[in-house]
């Protein structure tokens, strides 16, 4: 029984240790994280609520991530010569970044973290109740500023 309760005890302060580092590397050194790389691809296959379509673009270099230690942030994403800021609060696991918009709107994206370089992404295609296809995923890779 103490051998179960020690393994359990590694595997969590691991997990713990991990998820500190990572939370940590996101707001050390001024917490400045420029976007490498950047798509998105957004819509549904429902004509009556999306005539269009669906959306998708691909940018490199087209902005930045500002992460704090209190865990607020901001990013500034420049795209097709627009330009457009947005508060956030984030959290995160060694696997997870929590992004909350407005105080109520939370988006939970993947993560892969290595010191330094962060990709995140976010996965949300489903069906609607009249059988349509909705989209809507994004990837961002960010690589830390020195």
């Amino acid at each position: 029984m103490k051998k179960i309760l020690f393994v359990l005890l590694a595997i969590t302060l691991v997990a713990c240790n991990k998820s500190t580092k990572i939370n940590k590397n996101l707001y050390g050194q001024g917490g400045d994280w420029e976007i490498t790389y950047y798509s998105y691809f957004y819509g549904s296959s429902n004509p009556v609520i999306s005539p269009f379509g669906v959306s998708n673009g691909s940018y490199e270099n087209c902005g930045s991530f500002k992460f704090s230690k209190d865990g607020t942030g901001t990013m500034t994403l420049t795209l097709d010569g627009e330009t457009e800021a947005l508060a956030f609060k984030y959290s995160n696991t060694e696997d997870k970044l929590t992004l909350i918009h407005d105080g109520s709107y939370a988006v939970e994206y993947k993560m892969d973290w290595k010191k330094n370089t962060l990709t995140i992404e976010y996965d949300n295609d489903s069906v609607d109740p009249d059988g349509y296809n909705s989209y809507d995923s994004e990837l961002f890779i960010l690589r830390k500023k020195k």
